[in-house]
């Protein structure tokens, strides 16, 4: 992925600077988010390797490594990158759909933590199960990654929120081109350029 080394490469180079905090906050939680399917991934394994989960749920979670970090990438923090550049379109999706991305990644975050049994994921729930069946390492290991998940949820959705109010994603109005259409000003009716 060229577009992912080159803003490894140079983060919030082209980005102005009353975007950046913002901007760096979305990439670290892409990052965190990207980790955090690594480390469920791992803990399904554990539970598979156990005995303690079926290979659905290894599945399920390969899916989510293999599928989660393109989607989240795609879905909301690239289009959130474009829409801070100021010469450039907002988000090329439209603003409405990239945060809906956003308000699903942070849902989706929640589910993890929550953890429900038989969807690949190792969460609270999961962990509460392990524990009542005196697994505690692994039950610590799991309700650890599980308040991970449950951090990020919150900071995901007060990045939503804070997106949603910064007006990142409201377009610049195009300016017309030099000698192009002319408007009448409110001076009397005299034509001004726009």
């Amino acid at each position: 992925m060229p577009s992912i080394v080159q803003h490894i490469q140079q983060p919030l180079a082209e980005v102005p600077a009353q975007w950046q905090p913002l901007v760096r906050r979305l990439w670290q939680c892409w990052v965190a988010s990207a980790a955090g399917l690594l480390w469920n991934w791992l803990c399904v394994l554990a539970l598979w390797a156990s005995l303690l989960a079926r290979g659905k749920d290894l599945l399920f979670a390969g899916g989510l490594l293999l599928l989660g970090p393109p989607a989240a990438w795609w879905g909301w923090y690239l289009p959130l990158c474009h829409a801070s550049h100021r010469d450039s379109a907002a988000a090329p999706h439209g603003p409405r759909l990239t945060l809906l991305c956003l308000l699903a990644h942070a849902v989706g975050c929640a589910f993890v933590a929550l953890g429900p049994s038989g969807w690949g994921v190792a969460g609270v729930l999961a962990a509460l199960s392990l524990l009542r069946k005196q697994e505690v390492t692994l039950g610590l290991t799991l309700l650890l990654g599980a308040m991970g998940w449950l951090c990020l949820a919150g900071v995901m959705a007060s990045l939503w929120q804070k997106v949603k109010l910064s007006g990142m994603l409201i377009p610049l109005p195009a300016r017309p081109a030099v000698g192009g259409p002319r408007t009448p000003s409110k001076a009397g009716g005299v034509y001004a350029p726009v």
